[in-house]
């Protein structure tokens, strides 16, 4: 048996440490090898910082290269860091590798990931990685591999059932990402707003706004780019159907919160435009594409009971017209005997148009517009 002092013991245990340290330190400074990805001649980069150092190696304590400018265009090498850099730019944490970058003049560095925005061909093997190491320290592995599978699927379409597909799982996805762009994003000088045209590129077929009075981003569907999509398969249901979600929303490429039956007064909020033929010519369009088209049924109905609510449980309990409109539109929807409105809505509606005879009694607010 081996005896030690204390002395010698406390040195054991602080050698050990030492070595558990060293081994698990996760700094920029790692001397793993750099991933490089061999025959990408074609990814090409631009600054879209103020300003952003081009540093000896990977890692913010490393020596500075140069400084390069906003807009600076850069060549990629092919070598991207194996450890990723945790910033925060212009409100957004990224967690993003390093990309080892020439300029035209052929100084050579390591640049932040976060700091560049990928010009050109989008699908080169230094961009597709960096992509993915984007999507994961921004939403998570899970949802990364969620987002890339309709990306793919997305640029995948050649028939308009196809883009059925994509578009219901592109709005199913989107609902579950948009808490977390709220999250992650902070807006605080709108000068400087971070980049977020990756996450547009991430997810095709839709485009990032300003909500909330410019407060948080918000994933908009684009039925203008869905459009285009569309135009390029051979049949026409899925023309019909954009072309019908356009005129939705007031003629607007982008969705709306408040579409063409609504007018919204301020961010958060409106009146009805019930008793203006809003509602009865939305209704006309779906019910002839619900008679002559098998695809986007569900997002149509779905828009239906959005519809409905408006009318039989509007949130604000407001509208813009007098109880006269109101009543008359009702009853031109009951009278033209729509099969895409069920029977129990139908007799929902009923109900709805005498509340309007006395509206103080059912807490309508009416004759709003003319009040503005």
């Amino acid at each position: 048996m081996i005896f030690m002092t204390k002395k010698e013991y406390a040195f054991i245990v602080l050698l050990v440490l030492l070595v558990f340290s060293c081994k698990n330190n996760t700094s920029d400074n790692s001397d793993k090898a750099a991933k490089v990805l061999p025959q990408d001649t074609l990814t090409r980069m631009v600054v879209n910082l103020e300003i952003i150092n081009l540093r000896a190696e990977p890692g913010t304590d490393q020596p500075v290269v140069a400084e390069l400018k906003h807009g600076t265009e850069l060549e990629t090498t092919g070598a991207i860091s194996p450890v990723n850099t945790s910033q925060m730019i212009n409100g957004m944490r990224r967690e993003e590798p390093w990309v080892e970058v020439k300029t035209a003049d052929g100084t050579q560095g390591w640049i932040f990931g976060g700091g560049v925005k990928i010009e050109g061909a989008q699908n080169t093997p230094v961009a597709s990685v960096l992509r993915k190491e984007r999507l994961a320290g921004f939403f998570g592995p899970e949802k990364t591999r969620q987002i890339l599978q309709y990306r793919t699927d997305f640029h995948s379409v050649e028939n308009p059932r196809d883009l059925e597909n994509v578009f219901i799982r592109g709005t199913i996805l989107r609902d579950s990402l948009v808490q977390k762009i709220s999250e992650k994003i902070e807006i605080t000088n709108h000068d400087r707003l971070p980049d977020v045209s990756w996450i547009e590129d991430a997810m095709p077929g839709f485009t990032v706004g300003m909500v909330a009075e410019g407060t948080r981003y918000y994933l908009f569907q684009d039925y203008g780019k869905m459009s285009a999509w569309a135009s390029t398969t051979t049949e026409e249901e899925d023309d019909a159907f954009f072309e019908f979600m356009g005129f939705v929303n007031a003629g607007q490429d982008l969705e709306s919160f408040y579409p063409v039956w609504f007018e919204q007064t301020w961010d958060y909020g409106g009146y009805s435009l019930l008793g203006e033929g809003q509602h009865l010519a939305v209704l006309n369009k779906m019910e002839k594409m619900m008679e002559t088209r098998q695809l986007f049924r569900n997002p149509i109905l779905k828009l239906k009971m959005k519809l409905l609510k408006d009318i039989l449980n509007s949130p604000t309990g407001a509208y813009g017209s007098s109880a006269e409109k109101i009543t008359e539109e009702i009853e031109a929807i009951l009278a033209a005997e729509f099969n895409v409105l069920s029977k129990s809505e139908k007799n929902s509606l009923a109900i709805r148009k005498e509340q309007f005879s006395e509206p103080g009694k059912f807490g309508l607010k009416l004759n709003l517009k003319s009040a503005l």
